[in-house]
C-alpha cells in the first residue's frame, strides 16, 4: 500500500480546469519531489493534499487523495494537518487571521501553552528566531 496516493485528481476554479487527471503513488519511507515549470500545478497539488485548497470557495476537487489508505476528504482537517504540513517559499498566512493568530495556531491546536502570557512569549520567540519580530511587532 502507498503512504500517499492520488487518484484521478481534477481541480477547477470556476470553469477553468487547472489539474487534469493527476495520479501519484508515493511509497512509505521515500522522499518524493514534485518538479516542473512555474504555473504547472505543483503548489496546487500540495494545497489539495493539505486541504488548504478548501480556503478557495470557487475550487472544485474531483478524484481522491489517500493517506495510509484513507481518503483525506473524510479526515478531520486538523488531524490531517498534524500529519501533512506545508512550508511555503513565500509566507502564506491563513486569511482572516492576524500575524499573531497565524503563529499561535499550532501552539493552540496542540495545547502546548498554559496561558496567554506563555502564548505571547512563545509567539514572540518564534518571530525573533525568524528575524521578523522587529518588522511585525506593531502589527500583531
Amino acid at each position: 500500500m502507498a503512504r500517499l496516493e492520488i487518484k484521478d485528481l481534477k481541480l477547477s476554479f470556476g470553469s477553468v480546469e487547472v489539474l487534469r487527471g493527476v495520479n501519484l503513488h508515493v511509497p512509505d519511507r521515500t522522499i518524493t519531489a514534485l518538479m516542473g515549470p512555474s504555473g504547472s500545478g505543483k503548489s496546487t497539488i500540495l494545497r489539495v493534499i493539505n486541504r488548504l485548497i478548501e480556503l478557495y470557495p470557487e475550487a472544485r476537487v474531483k478524484g481522491d487523495v489517500l493517506l495510509d489508505g484513507r481518503s483525506i476528504f473524510e479526515m478531520d482537517v486538523v488531524e490531517l494537518r498534524k500529519r501533512v504540513q506545508m512550508i511555503f517559499q513565500i509566507p502564506n498566512p491563513i486569511p482572516n487571521m492576524s500575524i499573531f493568530e497565524n503563529v499561535a495556531l499550532g501552539l493552540k491546536l496542540n495545547r502546548l501553552v498554559n496561558n496567554k502570557k506563555e502564548l505571547f512569549q512563545r509567539v514572540k520567540e518564534a518571530l525573533e528566531k525568524a528575524q521578523l519580530w522587529e518588522e511585525v511587532k506593531d502589527r500583531l
